[in-house]
This record gives C-alpha cells, structure tokens and sequence, in this order.
C-alpha cells in the first residue's frame, strides 16, 4: 500500500494532488485542520493499494489479509463475489415473486364474480410496484369495509384505496425543538444524503432564517467533502470536518450559537453491521443527535426494505426517499413504510438545490402513490 501525506490550503488542491499522484481509485484516510506557517491548512492522508485492486480483479478473496482501511472502504472497491451473489439472489427473489404475482392473480381473476373490478385494481396495484402482501391486504380491506364498491366504477376504488393507504402510514409530526436542533443523515452508499443534507440547509437557512453548521464525517468517499464545500461556499456556512467523536464535540462547540447542525454521515453498506454500530456510538452522548434514514426510489423494495432494516440500529426516526425522478414507480415506498412504520419526511425528485424536494404527509404521500395510475375518465 502507497500512503501520501499532504498539507494543503484547500480540500480541491488537495484532490488534484491525490489525483495526480495516487490516481483516480485513491481512498482518503483521514483529514484534519492544522496550523501551518500561521495560517490554517488541512491534512489529508491518501492511499493506493495496487495489489488489493489487481487481486479483487481476478476474483480472488483478500478479505482475511486486507488492510483495515481497504476493509472500511469496501464500497469503493469493484464488486466482490459476494455483492454478486447478493444481487443474483435478490433478482431470484423479485422473479419468484412476480410468479406469486401472476398466480394470485389467475385465482382473482377465477374468482371475478366475487371481487368483481377489484381485480383489475389488484393487477394495477401490482404493476405499481406494491408487494403481494400489502395488495392483498388493502384489497381484502376495500372487500370486508366497501361491499357496495364492488360495483362501483373504478375511480371510486382508487380513491378509497388512496384513503386506506393515508390511514395506514405512519403520520409525520414536525417536532417543537427547544435550542438547536442537530440531525445526522446515513444511509447506503450512493442515495443522495449529501445533495439532500444540502436542500434542506437551505431552506433552513433561506426560508427560516435560521443559523446553520453544516459537519461532514465522510472522509471516505473521494470528492464529498468539496461537493459539500461547494454548497456551503454558495450558502456562506460553515463546514467543519471530522473523523471521531473528540472532533465532533469540538465541533459541536464551535457551533454553539447555530439553530441547527446538520451532519452528513459516510455512505456504507446495508451489511456493514460493525460500522453502523461505531457510528451509532459516535452520534450518541452529551448532545442528542436525531437520525434521517435516506434511501433511493430507484432500488428495489427488497433492497429498500432490508436496508430500512439494518440501519435501524442507527435510531432513525424518519426517512426520506429520494430520486423519484429515476425511479419506475412509487408503490415500492408504500412497501417500505408499511414494513417499518416510521414517517416519510419528504420525497426528492431532483439535483436542484433546494428546489427539488418536497415535505410529505400520509395524505400526500398516499396520493402520489396512487393518482399515477388511477383512471382519468
């Protein structure tokens, strides 16, 4: 493994010296400020390990002899077998169940008589992206609570459906908070945390006046912290970066007259218990850090799900789900929700800062679910 040390002015000089010395698949190790020749600069350590890189490549498994800092940055490694086996699996699970699927739907479909233009609203429902459990479960909900919607239009049903939905989210509460207000986003690898850490500290700072400190701990990930910088140069706000908790704490001081701390987190894996553990820990003590779970609209429900799951450790207390934009559907995030029971936040559509993003409800939430497939006529 190369290791570099460098001492620069800027996190972008500091890119460019990475990138030319170390080359494009660098991992930075840690980063601090420093005081050098009287002026403030800030350290970074960068490494390279060629043998790792060349031994992932050929498939073979390194994961006994690697070096702990290969080991926490895994998610800048190319895919592992694991990671393979783990897709090839949950594209197992997504056909097995689309056979489930098409299955339950011939028995609706024997059954006509009894659910009548439910069952078109079943296939519907599927199509959308809702799982088998969560559209039987409405569906049977509409049959026992609306026996005169059986032979009502389907305009009629949807709309029932969408109230059912809206009853059966978790609803969320913008909570009074007294003094300031310090929030962590975490989430996988890759879901957007940084761009939406960033709309929200603007509308804080733009739409509410408030006073805003912005930390980031993702030292990991190449180019995060100048993406940050960037947003924070615009917003004129400070940025402080950190790498433990006693740098944490220093920063929480530093940002003691702030309204609000917003902190964006290292993306990691969905797998990467001891991780989630070690960052549980960092974000817990003196100060009381609440938690946004930030997932993406494009992957699937099981991915989502499962990761909703793991992150649980973390203490979230409400998600956001982001590039809705990309995404094939919405039905996915009512699976989601309705396995966890926590409350949507807000939904992101969008790059542009802040405009493209929007605060939910169970109402609205239910609406966008359901209006993009509901009849026009």
């Amino acid at each position: 493994m190369q290791v570099k040390r460098y001492e620069v002015t800027g996190i972008n000089e500091a890119m460019e010296k990475i990138k030319r010395d170390l080359g494009p698949d660098a991992i930075i190790l840690s980063s601090r400020r420093i005081k050098g020749n009287g002026r403030e600069k800030i350290e970074v350590i960068a490494a390279i390990d060629k043998t790792e890189n060349r031994a992932l490549g050929q498939g073979m498994d390194v994961s006994s002899g690697a070096p702990d800092v290969v080991k926490d940055n895994a998610s800048l490694l190319p895919e592992t077998d694991a990671a393979q086996l783990e897709r090839m699996e949950s594209e197992l699970k997504i056909l097995r169940q689309n056979f489930a699927r098409l299955f339950d739907h011939l028995g609706i479909e024997a059954h006509s008589t009894d659910y009548g233009p439910l069952a078109s609203v079943y296939e519907e429902m599927l199509m959308r992206g809702l799982s088998k459990e969560c559209a039987l479960k409405l569906l049977n909900t509409l049959k026992e609570n609306l026996p005169r919607g059986l032979h009502a239009d389907e305009r009629t049903i949807w709309k029932s459906l969408q109230h059912l939905m809206a009853q059966s989210i978790t609803p969320f509460f913008t909570p009074a908070v007294k003094g300031r207000e310090v929030r962590a986003f975490v989430g996988p690898t890759g879901e957007g945390k940084t761009t939406t850490l960033a709309k929200l500290a603007a509308r804080a700072l733009y739409g509410e006046n408030k006073r805003i400190g912005i930390i980031t701990m993702d030292t990991y990930r190449i180019g995060a912290v100048a993406q940050l910088e960037i947003y924070t140069d615009i917003m004129n706000v400070p940025l402080e970066t950190v790498t433990d908790k006693k740098e944490l704490r220093r920063a929480m001081k530093r940002f003691a007259d702030k309204d609000a701390i917003l902190i964006d987190t290292p993306g990691r894996s969905r797998k990467d218990t001891e991780h989630l553990v070690k960052m549980r820990e960092l974000l817990t003590g003196e100060f009381p850090v609440n938690t946004t779970l930030v997932l993406s609209a494009t992957a699937s429900s099981d991915t989502m799900t499962r990761a909703a799951d793991r992150f649980d450790i973390t203490g979230y207390d409400r998600i956001i789900f982001t590039k809705l934009d990309d995404a094939s559907g919405c039905g996915t995030i009512y699976n989601v929700v309705d396995h966890v029971k926590k409350p949507v936040s807000h939904i992101a559509d969008g790059q542009r800062v802040p405009q493209d993003i929007e605060e939910m409800d169970p109402r609205k939430l239910a609406r966008l679910i359901v209006e993009e497939r509901m009849p026009v006529h």
